[in-house]
């Protein structure tokens, strides 16, 4: 399916002297950080494009895709690598004077290989530098600096002056997979070139992906709630740290903005307000919740959210844990629903409470709830199967359940009926081998550069049986332990084994093995 492009299309920007004349194409990064070829800012500043310093000056920029359009800012170099035959080249960091009020949110590719992805970019040659034009094609073969050419010959529109600095974008997966470099020194015969984003990353002028970092709104929400039962939110609240990771022990989450997206389309919609998300044991379904969870507190503050996550590992998989945590849930919004201090309610009393909850929410239907229930297969004897949810949902409210397959099934099917709510199913896939490049980027350096290496990046999508997720997990921490060797993990010994937790195993024992030996000696 198709990915929207229209997040995509809010970060495109028209490059322009202060006279306002047009020179090129670049990507905003954020709301006051944009990214473009570095000949197009020379040009635009008057400049040799061939100047190995930073230029001085300012450059007009514009939003060819914003409402407001016609707005211009200006922006000034931060970083810059001139133009020249060397991989890192051509590359300029603007920074704006002036940043933008609203978010802007792109994904890089990290796919090792890009040969074969088709591509649509916006350019502006000539007649066409106030309203730009789409292109479109497909990415040939690499060159020996590391780009890529770019083929268009079955498009509308060729690859010419003014489409320099262009983002391009996969059309399948929605993710940025770098700039136009147009060749201008030849105006008749116009040849295009890909700087791919991984060069990006190679600069050293965006700081890596943080997967723990992403997860900082959700652990400040949760400070402010469950305050009836403080003991059993630290529970919560170690659930989401171990999945967020620490410096000594990172957790990439990679490859999942697509459902993600289909997680928003979801909740943004009213027709159907159930959803089960289901994948196999490992898939990363409660990795998939928590990075969503935390965006959705991010964007959307007024929706009122309810979180549940049910794991024997953190102890919240009892019948009557699971039904507090659900009735503290409650009583942070209807303070009426406690019991007092002198109660002591057994599992009725608290089934009871949370239907009169229930209630209260559709008795409020200018007010949109979310309630999400993680891992609801480890509920000890599948207590949440018995009366705890309404079969009936309130218009005003979405509820989002996770469960891993049951033994012997392919999916959740089975799920929908034992809970006997009419709503959707999203099934979690595995990895790609573009998730599993940008998971070892996450990583940081030096073991980022591991991601450039496509049969190693190849022998780990192998290992981890083409992106299982737990498997990966396991992988990345063996690969961590050494980072400073960049790593002592070598490509010959990948392949001589087979994809499964044996192989791991083997691997982690024989280093546990080493590492007891020379301690010995």
């Amino acid at each position: 399916m198709p990915a929207d492009l229209h997040p995509f299309r809010q970060a495109i920007i028209r490059i322009s002297s202060e006279a306002e004349k047009f020179y090129g194409i670049g990507c905003l990064l954020n709301a006051s950080q944009a990214i473009t070829c570095a000949h197009v800012v020379a040009d635009a500043l008057g400049y040799n494009r061939d100047i190995d310093f930073i230029p001085d000056g300012r450059v007009q920029i514009n939003r060819p895709f914003a409402e407001n359009s016609t707005h211009s800012v200006t922006a000034q170099v931060e970083k810059w690598l001139p133009r020249g035959e060397q991989k890192l080249s051509d590359m300029a960091l603007l920074q704006l004077d002036e940043p933008l009020t609203e978010p802007i949110s792109i994904k890089l590719s990290y796919v090792v290989n890009l040969k074969g992805i088709r591509f649509k970019a916006w350019g502006g040659p000539a007649g066409h530098e106030l309203h730009l034009i789409d292109i479109e094609g497909s990415i040939a073969d690499a060159i020996g600096n590391g780009r890529y050419r770019l083929d268009v010959k079955n498009s509308n529109y060729k690859i010419e002056p003014g489409c320099s600095g262009a983002p391009i974008i996969d059309i399948e997966t929605g993710q940025v997979l770098g700039l136009i470099a147009q060749e201008e020194l030849d105006k008749n015969i116009p040849a295009g070139f890909l700087i791919p984003a991984t060069h990006w990353r190679q600069t050293g002028w965006f700081p890596e992906p943080n997967a723990g970092a992403a997860l900082e709104p959700l652990k400040t929400w949760l400070k402010n709630h469950y305050n009836r039962r403080y003991r059993e939110r630290q529970r919560i609240e170690n659930f989401v740290a171990y999945y967020a990771g620490i410096p000594a022990e990172p957790m990439p989450f990679a490859g999942r903005e697509e459902w993600l997206q289909q997680l928003d389309q979801w909740l943004s919609q009213d027709q159907s307000r159930f959803l089960l998300l289901s994948g196999s044991a490992g898939r990363g379904k409660s990795a998939l919740l928590l990075h969503w969870l935390a965006r959705i507190i991010s964007q959307q503050p007024t929706l009122t959210l309810l979180f549940l996550p049910i794991s024997i590992r953190f102890e919240t998989s009892n019948e009557l844990e699971g039904l507090r945590l659900l009735h503290a849930a409650l009583c942070d919004y209807f303070a009426d629903l406690a019991f007092s201090s002198n109660d002591k309610p057994d599992i009725n009393d608290y089934r009871d409470r949370l239907f009169d909850g229930w209630e209260r929410i559709a008795n409020q239907p200018k007010q949109r709830y979310l309630l999400v229930i993680d891992g609801i297969d480890e509920s000890a004897n599948h207590w949440l199967l018995k009366e705890v949810l309404p079969r009936e949902l309130p218009t005003n409210w979405h509820l989002l359940l996770s469960a891993r397959h049951r033994p012997g099934e392919t999916d959740g099917t089975t799920w929908l009926s034992a809970l006997g709510i009419t709503g959707e199913r999203l099934e979690l896939p595995p990895l790609t081998l573009s998730a599993i490049a940008e998971a070892i980027i996450q990583l940081g350096r030096p073991l980022d550069e591991l991601a450039e290496q496509q049969a190693f990046v190849e022998q780990l999508y192998r290992l981890t049986d083409q992106g299982d997720p737990l498997l990966l997990t396991l992988w990345i921490g063996q690969i961590w332990q050494h980072r400073e060797a960049t790593p002592q993990l070598k490509i010959e010994q990948l392949q001589q084994l087979q994809p499964s937790f044996a192989s791991f195993y083997d691997i982690w024992l024989k280093e546990q093995q080493k590492n007891l030996a020379s301690k010995r000696h």
